[in-house]
């Protein structure tokens, strides 16, 4: 620890801010692992992210076409998304409450009035010669968000980090390139020319590949919970832009060379891609090598980072306010005149009113209520909800029974299949009466697998004490039946006994008595009989 906080010290003397000061001191003192691994090889990492989040609409940014995924190449594509001459762009207000509900949940102010710029660059896809976009007055800014990252090693024990939001700005996407190397030429598909897009971008505020990714997956949670974004970053739905520099530690962060890695579509894909960079850049740097100012993309079949182009030219992108477009205000019910309708404007309050609760809120609406601590409200998108509807349907049932059922076993089989929890066949009252059996003692958590094995496995629709009873799984707590079994088991294994009973191993006799009936045992009253006729196993010094 003395370690950690002399790095610390160095660390403040190039930092006069004390929200750098504030988070530099947390980070040595809930991930000191992490960060003397870092500190042996005398460098740390610094990363800031983009994240382009496609906005879940129905229709594109500036035009009615359709934002279906995986339409018919060119189906999806309006006048104006073609560029075709005289047409013009009209602002989907939907996109733009969206926009603000995003900035809301993030915690940012939102401003009261925003305008849109033309940021001209060729591409193929890009049938305009320009994206209108955000850049000079974007929707919302300063905003900051709340994480949870886990310490390798220490999975049950999360430390609460922050993240600051530079800014939010809408803007539109481009389309998509198919490359046809049999008839050498690029295909082009405009379906996605036009989409909404949310541009989050953040401060440099990461220092591993680790924790950047908790925070992508902490807000790809937050979209989808207000609705904002379907989060699906197969399909594009998510896309993130990392800037990844190194400097040593104790220098300022601006001393390192930044690289951008563009387009990374998975969470883990965030964390290797960083950790890549950040090894590749160690090693050049040993070298007495020099970083090359670039663009680089992501391999996630061989992890690693491949060179697309380089950074050292600024690009000159011609911004320019976009003429067809006014200006985007957005009121609130003290800024709102009577002579404007409510439904010709924004109105920032009545979108707050109508706010899904973020997931932090949920957590602490969880602890407060139930009491349950920080790791047990770490939860998936959907699991609060079923959580709360299987304890609302019975207030006396056991918090714990209910917490261990639902997020080791059940969501073991929702992440196996790869389906949320509130599309599994095991409703709320399937899982309530598995847990009302649990609760007073009438099957073991082996039988509770098994229950949820046959609906998920067999597609078995019968009632659950009724599948119970067909299939015997009753608990056995008939003590005369259990040492029969644990007999058997020490003239079995004499050496198993012998080791026990000197105190070199345990024998393990009280799981192979659960396992020898098919998860019937009670558990706790099979060890008892193992210790009553072997003795507790005590481990010697």
């Amino acid at each position: 620890m003395s370690h950690t906080l002399g790095r610390y010290r160095r660390f403040t003397s190039n930092f006069q801010c004390s929200y750098s000061v504030y988070r530099a001191l947390t980070r040595a003192l809930h991930h000191g692992q992490r960060l003397s691994q870092n500190a042996r090889a005398g460098w740390e990492t610094v990363v800031g992210l983009e994240i382009h989040a496609q906005i879940a609409s129905h229709s594109k940014l500036f035009s009615g076409a359709g934002t279906q995924f995986a339409a018919p190449v060119n189906n999806q594509v309006s006048f104006l998304d073609a560029a075709l001459p005289g047409t013009l762009p009209v602002l989907n207000r939907r996109c733009a409450e969206i926009g603000v509900m995003t900035g809301l949940a993030l915690g940012c102010h939102i401003n009261r009035e925003s305008r849109f710029d033309r940021k001209h660059y060729f591409y193929a896809d890009l049938p305009q010669g320009y994206q209108i976009t955000q850049q000079r007055q974007p929707l919302a800014e300063k905003g900051e968000i709340p994480y949870y990252f886990f310490v390798a090693n220490d999975m049950k024990s999360p430390t609460k980090l922050s993240a600051r939001i530079h800014h939010i700005q809408l803007e539109q996407d481009s389309g998509k390139s198919l490359q046809d190397p049999e008839q050498n030429m690029s295909l082009i598909d405009l379906n996605r020319a036009g989409m909404a897009l949310m541009e989050i971008v953040t401060e440099p505020d990461f220092r591993s590949g680790e924790e950047a990714a908790a925070f992508v997956k902490e807000l790809q949670l937050i979209l989808t919970t207000i609705g904002a974004c379907s989060g699906v970053m197969a399909e594009g739905a998510m896309r993130v832009d990392a800037t990844v520099s190194v400097n040593k530690v104790g220098e300022p962060i601006s001393t390192g060379v930044r690289v951008e890695i563009k387009n990374v579509n998975s969470i883990r894909g965030v964390a290797k891609a960083i950790e890549y960079e950040f090894s590749r850049h160690i090693s050049l740097l040993e070298k007495g090598e020099k970083i090359a100012n670039e663009t680089r993309a992501f391999d996630a079949e061989n992890v690693e980072t491949i060179s697309m182009r380089d950074k050292e030219k600024v690009h000159d992108y011609r911004f320019m306010p976009e003429p067809n477009l006014p200006p985007l205000r957005i009121y609130d019910n003290q800024t709102l005149s009577s002579d404007l309708s409510p439904d010709q404007v924004i109105n920032v309050d009545e979108i707050r009113s109508s706010m899904a609760a973020t997931p932090e809120e949920r957590r602490l609406a969880l602890q407060a209520k139930y009491g349950l601590s920080l790791e047990h409200c770490q939860t998936s998108e959907g699991t609060e909800d079923f959580f709360t509807a299987v304890m609302n349907a019975d207030t006396t049932r056991d918090i714990a029974i209910v917490y261990q059922l639902l997020f080791s076993i059940l969501l073991s089989f929702t992440n196996e299949h790869k389906i949320p929890v509130d599309k599994s066949p095991v409703d709320i009252v399937k899982f309530g009466d598995t847990v009302d059996l649990l609760c007073s003692k009438r099957i073991t958590y082996q039988v509770a697998r098994n229950i949820f094995h046959q609906y998920f496995e067999a597609a078995d629709n019968r009632p659950v004490e009724q599948m119970v009873d067909e299939e015997d799984w009753w608990i056995i707590t008939d003590k005369t039946l259990i040492e029969e079994h644990c007999k058997k088991l020490m003239a079995e294994s004499p050496k198993k006994v012998k080791n026990h009973k000197k105190g070199y191993r345990e024998c393990g006799f009280h799981k192979a008595i659960v396992v020898r009936t098919q998860g019937r045992a009670d558990p706790v009253l099979a060890r008892q009989v193992v210790e009553e006729n072997m003795g507790k196993f005590v481990k010697k010094k």
